[in-house]
């Protein structure tokens, strides 16, 4: 009996520990004046965000549509990229979660993400910017001793990473084009 209860309190806390990832908006870099000065200053719209795989709430920590949305819109936000209104935007952004790594044993454990992003100019009716980013972040032992909130870490960084080379890629395009 003790071994079922002993069974059952581990899968219980295994299982409150796979949560939606909630720590993954880049609100500070360095292209945050950058990104003011741009032309995509104001003019981005979240169009769609969709996550391709999901992983396992159960034993991993699973990274989810909403979680991911509000994430990238924070970080445009907190860029300045993002456009008050829907009709003053020029650009509207569709990004999907393609692919997610994780690596569940180990002292660090690394994720990788795979997102697909595409920025459609409405003005031009063509894509400013389609391109599928991959980051892996690895997220130490010395961070966390419970190997599945380091998991988790791993995926909130990986998706930082993530987003913040999304958003220099797109300023870096648009300082080209002027």
């Amino acid at each position: 009996m003790t071994r079922i209860l002993s069974a059952l309190a581990l899968i219980f806390l295994l299982a409150a520990c796979a949560a939606q990832v909630d720590n993954m908006a880049v609100l500070t870099s360095p292209d945050v004046e950058a990104a003011a000065a741009s032309k995509l200053a104001g003019k981005i719209h979240l169009e769609r965000v969709s996550v391709a795989e999901k992983t396992s709430p159960f034993w991993t920590s699973e990274i989810g549509d909403e979680a991911f949305a509000f994430a990238l819109v924070q970080s445009l936000d907190s860029h300045k990229l993002l456009s008050p209104h829907e009709l003053d935007a020029r650009y509207d952004l569709t990004a999907k979660l393609i692919k997610v790594d994780q690596q569940t044993t180990g002292f660090d454990l690394v994720v990788s993400t795979e997102v697909e992003y595409l920025l459609v100019d409405r003005n031009a009716r063509r894509a400013f910017y389609h391109m599928a980013i991959v980051a892996p972040y690895k997220a130490k032992f010395s961070e966390n001793a419970i190997l599945t909130k380091r998991l988790q870490l791993a995926n909130e960084g990986s998706i930082r990473k993530n987003i913040r080379k999304f958003i220099s890629e797109i300023l870096a395009k648009a300082q080209e084009l002027n």
